[in-house]
């Protein structure tokens, strides 16, 4: 199982990310990735049948891996990045070993349902790393997620995979020489607040005070609307803006002055009621069958998704129920290089 371990400056897991742009810095670690942990531990222990697991999703991950690597040589190995006989960074395989055709494998396992491009780069290094290990000159790299059955893997040869990870870590030691970049890791970034990417577009929009600099600067609905680039720099500024907003609590600053006795002029704080709650089993169980179901349906909400899951787990019967898709919905996000 996952045990407490050391972790790089510069560690695989980040080179994605540092790719697109030199300059980001993670965060502190928070509940994606305990969740993260616990999905890997409840896979492994099902692999290694120290755990049984009835969550389909674990099942068909673990039963994924073994069919990925039958000849598993190593579990959340630690493997050194060795560039020009120097050891750069480490990292973990989850999960290394050999296929049908005794070739090696490197095995990788996500939550969440980030695109398989995020981890490219992290493959490849610890593809490098476990070829040096190994002594192969090949390897297959495998993205298996836990949430989902869309795995994504490929090849790289040990020449092809130590001239990707070389040029990228020559970059990173001359990351002066180049920019910030607007990418689509921005939201993860804890350099925000020091980043032109986001302060440029922050401070040009709190500056559009006074009528004359509205005036030139072309500040209305009509000239903000008129043309994809011009809505598209507002947007972006507005995202920027209220991304800085939550991540600073502004909002609990202001509430503590008040609390304090500071006079926040245009803001008060008003004190709402609570959100009432109930134990769900208990309704189920005490509530339901006496007001009938017809009545229960007015104020009992079901997680489609959780029943779902929850069924398969219990049964391999097809749903008693009729699962009603909801409509599509569309939202705007930030394309791959911020391009």
């Amino acid at each position: 199982m996952s045990a407490e371990r050391s972790h790089h400056a510069l560690g695989y897991s980040k080179l994605d990310k540092l790719n697109a742009c030199l300059h980001f810095a993670g965060k502190p670690v928070g509940k994606a990735a305990k969740r993260g942990t616990d999905k890997h531990d409840l896979v492994e222990g099902h692999i290694k049948g120290t755990e049984v697991s009835y969550d389909p999703y674990i099942i068909s991950a673990a039963n994924r891996i073994k069919g990925y690597v039958p000849e598993i040589l190593s579990v959340e190995e630690k493997l050194p990045l060795v560039i020009d006989f120097d050891e750069v960074s480490y990292g973990y395989a989850d999960y290394v070993g050999r296929d049908d055709a005794h070739g090696l494998v490197v095995v990788d396992l996500k939550t969440g349902s980030q695109p398989a491009s995020s981890y490219r780069l992290q493959l490849t290094a610890l593809a490098l790393a476990a070829m040096d290990v190994y002594g192969d000159t090949s390897c297959k790299c495998v993205l298996v997620y836990a949430d989902s059955e869309d795995d994504f893997s490929f090849e790289v040869t040990r020449e092809e995979a130590e001239e990707e990870i070389k040029a990228l870590w020559t970059r990173i030691e001359n990351k002066e020489n180049e920019a910030p970049a607007e990418n689509s890791y921005c939201g993860w970034c804890a350099n925000k607040e020091h980043c032109p990417v986001f302060t440029k577009p922050i401070k040009s929009l709190l500056a559009i005070d006074e009528a004359a600099e509205i005036q030139a600067s072309g500040f209305s609905k009509e000239a903000i609307l008129a043309n994809p680039e011009t809505a598209s720099r507002f947007w972006g500024a507005y995202k920027k803006f209220t991304s800085l907003v939550e991540e600073w609590e502004v909002d609990g600053k202001l509430k503590q002055w008040i609390a304090q006795g500071e006079t926040i002029p245009g803001y008060k704080v008003q004190t709402r009621k609570g959100r009432q709650s109930v134990d769900t089993e208990s309704v189920l169980r005490e509530v339901v069958g006496k007001i009938g179901h017809k009545k229960a349906a007015s104020f009992v909400t079901i997680s489609a998704t959780s029943l779902v899951k929850e069924w398969a787990a219990f049964t391999s019967e097809p749903l008693p129920v009729e699962i009603i898709e909801g409509e599509v919905s569309v939202s705007l996000v930030a394309a791959k290089g911020g391009k």
